[in-house]
């Protein structure tokens, strides 16, 4: 955790998923029905805390489809996704 000035501490959180599909699973999402690992997500967060109350979290992801049947079924089998969150603490 690092501190920003006297009212702001900014922390880095780290977080890795791997989802493995079962045939129903796998057939309704990709079109296959095996079981095997479907897809995975790499997440990075930089939550903000600018008061007791308030958190601001910019978020950035990596997904990526681990199944070679599932890469070809999309265009696009690699994503990055970025967001914002809010948080209010009462």
């Amino acid at each position: 955790m690092w501190e920003l000035g006297d009212s702001a501490t900014v922390s880095l959180d780290i977080a890795a998923a791997v989802a493995f599909g079962t045939p129903a699973y796998n057939n309704f999402y990709y079109g296959f029905d095996d079981f095997g690992l479907a897809d995975t997500v790499l997440a990075l967060a930089l939550p903000i805390i600018f008061s007791r109350n308030w958190t601001l979290t910019p978020t950035v992801n990596f997904t990526t489809l681990l199944d070679s049947n599932a890469r070809e079924t999309f265009s696009k089998p690699d994503n990055i996704l970025f967001g914002v969150g809010l948080t209010y603490r009462y």
